[in-house]
C-alpha cells in the first residue's frame, strides 16, 4: 500500500538491497525518533478504546530505483494513534534527517524522503508547518537539505487518505471520459454497423501510453 505516500513508490520493494544502510537507519531511529508522549507537550490524544490505545509507533521503509546509479529510501515514522505531532516530533525528525546527513552512509546517489505521520498535530506545530509549506507546491512540506537528497513530509492520516480520495476520484472521471470518447469513435468510424446489438460483447480494456 505504499502507492498511498506517492504513485513512484508503487512498484518500489519493500526491502532495502544495502543491509548496511538499513542497519544503520534503525538504529539511528532507536536512539532518535523514541519518545513517551505528555500533556506538558500537548502531544497526546486521549482515546477510549483500550485495542487502539495499546498502537505502538511503527518505523518502515523502502527503495526505489531511480535510474541505474540513484536510488531512493523512503523512511515512515508512524506514530500511535495516541501520540499528536507537536514540535518534540519535529525536532526528533530534524535531528534524524540531520544524522543522515553526517553519517558514511550518506551519498549523493541516494536520496532519502523521510515521511512522519500521526493522527492529529497540534495548534503550535500547525502554525509551523503553514510557515514553512509557504510558496510550496508540497503540501506536506517540512524540510529539505541544500544538495536536495533529504527531505522531510509532516502529515496527518486524515490529509494523506483525503488527497488519495480525490486523486482516484479524479482518475475516475478521466478513465469514465476516456471510455466515452472511444464508444463515441467506433460508433461513428464503423456507422454501417448496428452497435445496439454488438455492445454486450464490447469488454473495456487498459489503456497504455
Amino acid at each position: 500500500m505504499l502507492w498511498v505516500f506517492g504513485e513512484e513508490y508503487n512498484y518500489s520493494t519493500r526491502l532495502l538491497s544495502d543491509k548496511n544502510l538499513e542497519n544503520n537507519l534503525t538504529e539511528l531511529r532507536e536512539q532518535l525518533l523514541k519518545y513517551k508522549p505528555s500533556k506538558t507537550e500537548d502531544n497526546i490524544i486521549k482515546i477510549k478504546d483500550s485495542k487502539i490505545k495499546s498502537i505502538t509507533d511503527l518505523f518502515l521503509y523502502n527503495e526505489r530505483i531511480i535510474d541505474e546509479d540513484k536510488r531512493e529510501v523512503l523512511i515512515v515514522e508512524l506514530k500511535a494513534p495516541k501520540v499528536k505531532i507537536s514540535q518534540v516530533e519535529l525536532q526528533q525528525v530534524m535531528g534524524y534527517a540531520l544524522e543522515i546527513e553526517r553519517r558514511p552512509f550518506y551519498s549523493e546517489k541516494i536520496k532519502f524522503h523521510i515521511v512522519l505521520i500521526s493522527s492529529d498535530i497540534n495548534t503550535s506545530t500547525k502554525s509551523v508547518l503553514k510557515g514553512m509549506r509557504k510558496g510550496k507546491d508540497n503540501p506536506y512540506y517540512y524540510w529539505e537539505n541544500e544538495d536536495g537528497n533529504i527531505r522531510i513530509s509532516v502529515l496527518r492520516w486524515s490529509d494523506l487518505i483525503e488527497n488519495n480520495k480525490r486523486k482516484l476520484k479524479y482518475l475516475s472521471n478521466v478513465l469514465k471520459t476516456k471510455d466515452i470518447s472511444i464508444q463515441d469513435k467506433i460508433e461513428k468510424d464503423f456507422s454501417e454497423i448496428e452497435f445496439t446489438k454488438v455492445k454486450s460483447t464490447l469488454r473495456k480494456v487498459v489503456l497504455h501510453d
